[in-house]
């Protein structure tokens, strides 16, 4: 939500990102309270909306290639007093910190498995498709971008770098309006993530995780909507409390604890194996243990 008033400041110049973000996340939340068909269709539209963005920065970076792909796979390099230096494996590390929460979501579909129908097999299959067009989605235009980018310096040093690649290779028109679709697409991410976020702290109250009256609260379900509207509020409030720490610390934050996350997935996975819990489960995980230990591994090279 703070990086959404960087795409907006093309048609609204100088908007502050705090403010901008604690308007999208109280809209997200009085809609998260809806039904979950009604948010459906609201990110369904937005995620078009939000692809065909995509799909015009892949068009405009690949029409025009000045970075081949082997140098930027290569010899990486990054902005430092006013010029381009070589990237150091340092700072590729602390760069993973930020790019695996970046890559993170393709697995939410586990928070809404309630609201699913056949849970079990959906899922899975949701997770898995949504990790292949998340991977696609992400890292294709990031190329296009770096590849087709006319001032690697200008683009690399920009507070908007997508905007600023947008400008100058299609004109402030067509930036415009590619900006207004990621500005929805973040609209979209904070939507998912308040919704999923609510669902979680729905759970705790349900399985009374804090003091009576607390998880009585948690676990309301609104009458009409079926949502557990007062968790929506909760997970909200939350968020936009967490926007004045800043852009900077939230991105750590963010991403390291995606590795604390993930590290203990990949120990459940065995744990699971071992004790037999995971037996009766429908999806098998293939090349076991191939992916946890792996997956720990490359965790474990973040923090170092």
């Amino acid at each position: 939500a703070l990086g959404a008033a960087s795409f907006l400041s093309v048609i609204w110049p100088g908007l502050s990102a705090t403010p901008v973000a604690l308007g999208m996340i109280f809209l997200t939340t009085l809609m998260g309270v809806l039904h979950i068909r009604t948010n459906a269709w609201v990110t369904g539209v937005f995620l078009f909306l939000e692809l065909a963005a995509l799909a015009a920065i892949v068009v405009l970076g690949f029409w025009d290639v000045h970075q081949p792909l082997a140098d930027l796979t290569f010899h990486p390099v990054r902005l430092a007093d006013g010029g381009l230096h070589p990237t150091p494996l340092t700072l590729l590390g602390l760069a993973t910190t930020i790019s695996i929460f970046a890559y993170n979501g393709y697995g939410s579909a586990a928070y809404f498995a309630e609201e699913m129908h056949a849970p079990r097999i959906t899922v899975v299959r949701t997770i898995m498709w949504s990790l292949v067009v998340t991977v696609i989605t992400e890292l294709v235009p990031v190329t296009a971008a770096l590849m087709g980018a006319p001032d690697l310096n200008a683009f690399l040093g920009s507070g908007n770098p997508f905007g600023q690649f947008i400008l100058v290779t299609g004109g402030r028109t067509f930036a415009a309006i590619v900006s207004v679709c990621v500005a929805l697409a973040i609209f979209n991410a904070v939507l998912a993530t308040v919704l999923q976020n609510a669902r979680v702290a729905f759970c705790t109250g349900r399985d009374g995780t804090w003091l009576g009256p607390v998880n009585r609260k948690l676990a309301v379900i609104h009458s009409r909507y079926h949502s557990p509207w007062v968790a929506t509020l909760v997970a909200g409030f939350t968020s936009m409390a967490l926007c004045f720490l800043g852009l900077d610390l939230i991105l750590v934050l963010s991403g390291t604890g995606i590795v604390i996350v993930y590290a203990a997935i990949c120990l459940a996975s065995i744990q699971g194996r071992r004790n037999g819990k995971s037996a009766a489960a429908q999806y098998r995980m293939p090349f076991y243990p191939f992916w946890p230990v792996v997956g720990l591994i490359a965790l474990a090279y973040v923090p170092y």
